[in-house]
């Protein structure tokens, strides 16, 4: 849950609200109209902290039992492949449009999986 469905969700995004993507025209999705209109900022910005979201989610739950210094240690490398994304996008090694906006959606993503990742119980508590 923590992990597909915001990449599912993201995904949607580019399907239904960004029809003129150049792989989703590679793959037939043709120009159609968004189902329902929303906002530019929302649809600029939502794509991004969903995989934030999910990146750092699939991470806390692969480490959740660790030490705690290993797992802050790749929690520290989810956050810094989520901003390093977006900044690759500044040097343009990696396409698309650098965003400020993005990394704080982004970082808030992350904060937000750190989180709900940490509420529940690890083995042995609570039993």
């Amino acid at each position: 849950m923590h992990v597909g469905l915001p990449i599912l969700l993201g995904a949607a995004s580019y399907v239904l609200w960004r029809p003129n993507v150049i792989a989703l025209s590679l793959l037939g999705v043709g120009q159609r109209p968004p189902p329902v209109a929303l906002p530019d900022a929302f649809l600029n910005h939502f794509a991004d902290a969903v995989w934030a979201y999910s990146v750092t989610a699939f991470v806390a739950i692969v480490w959740f039992d660790a030490s705690r210094p290993s797992r802050r240690l790749w929690l520290g490398i989810a956050l810094v492949d989520v901003l390093g994304f977006e900044c690759m996008q500044l040097t343009s090694i990696v396409p698309g449009t650098f965003d400020v906006v993005d990394l704080g959606c982004s970082v808030t993503a992350h904060v937000c999986a750190r989180f709900l990742a940490n509420a529940r119980p690890r083995r042995g508590e609570g039993e």
